[in-house]
């Protein structure tokens, strides 16, 4: 079989910053950075910002849009059956960033482009889903709100065999 590194890249690459000029639309300065930069070869690959190594380049904010940029990158393969995507992404959003700020404010704001990636013509397959702490008013999503709290328990001192009437499920 042989592989086009070199269109493959460029796909992946012209989806990442598909994602980041679409934040850019929607929040000004969100992403302050070069354009991203893939090359991928036989046995490895490479993400740059710019000719910098992304790991170098980004703090937690730009971390957290770089990460989704890669992920709708994916998810945009979907309508290309010759990358056999699934069409699916799941990502569970941290409470706080490494520098300390809330993901909260951001979530609706960085999950824009997904939902109107979903929402395109062509492409219904495509599913994401996102655990976070907010997500309301975020339209052309189906929210639900979960409320039940559940215990932390140590998998080393779980009965299995205990039926305890207080719990409920």
């Amino acid at each position: 079989m042989n592989i086009d590194f070199e269109h493959a890249s460029g796909t992946l690459q012209d989806g990442m910053n598909t994602y980041l000029n679409s934040i850019e639309a929607f929040k000004p300065q969100s992403w302050t950075q070069e354009a991203v930069n893939v090359r991928m070869r036989e046995r490895a690959f490479r993400f740059a910002i710019g000719r910098s190594d992304w790991k170098a380049k980004l703090g937690g904010t730009l971390t957290l849009y770089f990460l989704l940029s890669y992920h709708y990158s994916l998810m945009t393969l979907t309508a290309h059956p010759e990358y056999h995507y699934p069409g699916l992404v799941i990502l569970d959003f941290p409470a706080e960033l490494e520098d300390a700020t809330s993901v909260k404010d951001k979530e609706n704001f960085v999950l824009e482009p997904f939902v109107h990636l979903v929402s395109r013509p062509g492409i219904e397959s495509l599913q994401l889903i996102a655990a976070g702490s907010a997500f309301e008013d975020l339209i052309g999503a189906h929210r639900i709100e979960l409320t039940r709290t559940t215990k932390r328990v140590d998998a080393g001192k779980i009965n299995l065999d205990h039926d305890n009437k207080d719990d409920q499920g």
